[in-house]
């Protein structure tokens, strides 16, 4: 029941990017998550006066906030992680992060989010922006390809 959602995403479609990280591997992935978010929010129509404030961020180490997703998590995941959920109202997005560590955690639903944003603009057949960011552009593909096999079950 949609009722029982945190405002951050009570709005926001059901369903989200989850990206989990152990904080070790793919480093250069996850620092320019941040970079490519800052680019696709204008793209997606998000103006300069809201850049600053069209993203949260609300971290949720106990699952206290979002036991929903919590448990949705624990369903899918062989290890119980703490999460950060990352929303962006203004384009109808939200994705999650998760790891053990909460600076991880943040970047990795900065990466979720972004990776969002982009295959969004893959459906609306826009650019990205994003080519120069190597490690993040080839993350968007596999998460496309992924999200096509998904889709064809």
């Amino acid at each position: 029941e949609d009722s029982d959602r945190h405002e951050a995403i009570q709005d926001l479609p059901a369903e989200a990017i989850v990206v989990s990280t152990d904080g070790k591997s793919r480093k250069g992935l996850y620092s320019r998550a941040d970079e490519a978010v800052k680019r696709l929010l204008p793209i997606l129509g998000v103006g300069d006066h809201e850049l600053l404030t069209a993203v949260e961020y609300v971290d949720d180490p106990g699952w206290t906030i979002f036991p929903r997703i919590g448990e949705e998590l624990k369903r899918i995941a062989p290890v119980e992680e703490c999460l950060c959920v990352a929303s962006c109202p203004a384009v109808n997005l939200w994705a999650v992060g998760v790891c053990g560590k909460a600076k991880f955690r943040m970047a990795a639903a900065k990466l979720a989010l972004a990776t969002s944003m982009a295959l969004a603009c893959i459906e609306a057949d826009m650019p990205m922006n994003i080519e120069d960011l190597t490690s993040v552009a080839e993350f968007v593909e596999e998460a496309k390809r992924l999200k096509r096999s998904d889709d064809s079950l």
